[in-house]
């Protein structure tokens, strides 16, 4: 039986196949890992830039809050759905004037 064994010098296609099945599956896992990767990536992105751009925001806001001399906002009203404030930039020789809407 050994002799057999040492004689011979090829794979049957059985063992081809079972080699590309077991490689095929370690090339697939690989494939969704780095495709698993990117796109977490890409959503933590997504999340920074949007928590960013709300930052920025509500900077701008709040410093238009604090300039603002007046608004047209009435006490007691309804809700509304925008928001405009004014205030008056005054320099040494020149007023200038602001106004900020937030829909």
């Amino acid at each position: 039986m050994i002799k057999e064994q040492a004689r011979q010098k090829g794979a049957t296609l059985i063992e081809l196949m079972a080699g590309m099945a077991i490689t095929a599956m370690i090339v697939s896992g690989i494939v969704g890992l780095i495709f698993q990767e990117y796109s977490g990536t890409a959503t933590a992105k997504s999340s920074v830039t949007v928590a960013h751009e709300i930052e920025n925001a509500a900077r701008w806001i709040s410093q238009d809050g604090m300039m603002a001399e007046s608004t047209d906002l009435a006490e007691g009203a309804q809700p509304a759905d925008n928001l405009t404030l004014t205030w008056i930039e005054r320099h040494d020789f020149a007023s200038i004037p602001h106004s900020s809407n937030y829909y």
